[in-house]
């Protein structure tokens, strides 16, 4: 088993399912179920803002927090360096991890 800090345009690229720009060895780690996956408090920040700048914009996660569930379940995020925290969005609405 393996661990991987993945970076956030990995996530973004993995979240909108814009698989052509994955390398194959980044898609072989991605699909390997033995492998841990891990994401960062800042690589979050950074996609829920690409998110609500409309940079990113996933067919599946119509808001902010359905995006961050995803993370948190795709990617069994639990915590970070940050700890639990909240977020606001530049919309204005509230994230909270």
């Amino acid at each position: 088993m393996a661990r991987y800090l993945l970076d956030t345009n990995i996530i973004a690229f993995f979240i909108t399912s814009d698989f052509d720009n994955l390398t194959n060895k980044t898609k072989e780690i991605l699909n390997d179920y033995n492998n841990q996956l891990y994401v960062s408090s800042v690589a979050v920040v950074e996609l829920l803002q690409l998110f609500n700048l409309g940079k990113i914009k996933p067919k599946k996660y119509k808001t902010a927090n359905a995006l961050y569930e995803c993370i948190e379940t795709d990617f069994s995020l639990e915590g970070n360096a940050a700890g639990k925290g909240c977020l606001r969005t530049a919309k204005g609405s509230y994230i909270f991890f």
